[in-house]
């Protein structure tokens, strides 16, 4: 198959991640990649690497005529048989395409839980009435869809994913502590993400700033990221004494398996949320979770796979006191950090997933499924 995945910002965020790792798959699976993007970013260059053909195209908005022109014909020339989509505004340009190339299939993947106002919503029935297929990457993303005007009978539930392998945790296969002077002694709590509102770290700090008065027992707080926040943040940090001792901004990194490995727990404090890779990443390293209940995160840590605690946005106390928990009570911690890697294995392998995603394609272009 000849796919070309088209993207607005080819940035360094989780449907970029989704997009390599996709790609990846598919190209060892003997197809042909093709990607064009709008604004310049990381994923160009690694979706070279891959040996796939990249195109820069304006893409003004969602009803570009130049932008639908251009890539018709790129589609023609290099006989596409699938555009896959992350966002609106590719999906529509993709669809606009698609009705000036009947054989062409257009696939979506839904990244985002957001509901959109009605306007969008009636906009959205016209559409995408002749889309191929959707991809959402989780259940409360296909009850968002449904209600924002996407045909049901379209939407798939395929979960983000990871990859998987046997690992025992432990701390001394990292650098991190001794990069950043924590004692071995010390329980490493860690986030990774964009800095920016959606992410609540400022409700994460207050919560630390709580368990600070719950607890004797010295831990560090990993703040892994980059984003308009990020002074705000740091601001914040050095305004408070017992913050100052324990927060670490680390700033955007590459190395997140020698992050996560030299951790203990992961905290995801987002106010929103889909399905989130970095707590997936974190699984697949062993660590138990602590996340907020919201999005598809309950996809993820529920009372089935038993990896982490769930906790109310905003409830710095009850966020707190599960920190503490995974701090003081072995027996708990020991659970979870199996029950994560086995949850990974048995839900979210990305070969489970990227092999569900390529059966998805085979199914849209009406090809057997072995």
């Amino acid at each position: 198959m000849n796919i070309l995945f088209l993207i607005n910002h080819a940035g360094k965020g989780g449907s970029e991640k989704y997009v390599y790792v996709l790609s990846s798959y598919l190209n060892n699976k003997n197809n042909k990649i093709f990607f064009i993007y709008n604004e310049d970013g990381n994923l160009v260059e690694k979706m070279k690497s891959l040996g796939a053909v990249t195109d820069q195209v304006e893409m003004k908005n969602p009803f570009d005529k130049k932008a639908v022109s251009y890539i018709k014909d790129f589609c023609e020339l290099k006989q596409i048989d699938i555009i896959h989509t992350q966002f609106q505004r590719e999906t529509y340009i993709a669809l606009q395409v698609k009705k000036q190339l009947p054989n062409l299939k257009v696939i979506n993947t839904s990244h985002m839980i957001t509901e959109d106002k009605f306007y969008k919503k009636i906009l959205n029935k016209i559409m995408v009435k002749n889309i191929d297929g959707v991809i959402s990457v989780c259940t409360k993303n296909k009850e968002v869809l449904i209600e924002n005007g996407y045909p049901e009978d379209k939407i798939k539930v395929i979960f983000n994913g990871v990859p998987y392998r046997p690992y025992a945790h432990n701390i001394k296969n990292s650098t991190l502590r001794s990069e950043f002077k924590i004692g071995t002694d010390e329980f490493v709590f860690v986030t990774a993400a964009r800095l920016s509102p959606e992410k609540g770290i400022d409700f994460l700090l207050e919560s630390a700033k709580v368990l600070t008065t719950l607890t004797n027992k010295k831990f560090k707080l990993l703040i892994v990221g980059d984003g308009d926040e990020e002074e705000k943040l740091k601001e914040i940090v050095n305004n408070d004494d017992a913050l100052k001792e324990c927060v670490i901004f680390t700033g955007f990194r590459t190395d997140i398996e020698n992050i996560l490995m030299g951790s203990d727990c992961f905290v995801n404090s987002s106010e929103t949320e889909a399905l989130s890779f970095a707590i997936l990443e974190a699984l697949a390293k062993a660590l138990p979770v602590i996340a907020t209940k919201v999005g598809g995160t309950s996809d993820i840590i529920n009372e089935e796979n038993r990896n982490g605690v769930l906790v109310r946005y905003g409830g710095k106390v009850a966020m707190a006191k599960a920190m503490e928990r995974f701090m003081t009570d072995e027996k708990i911690y020991l659970e979870c950090s199996q029950n994560a890697i086995d949850s990974v294995k048995n839900h979210f392998s990305i070969d489970k997933i990227c092999e569900e995603t390529y059966n998805f394609y085979k199914e849209v272009k009406g090809e057997n499924i072995l």
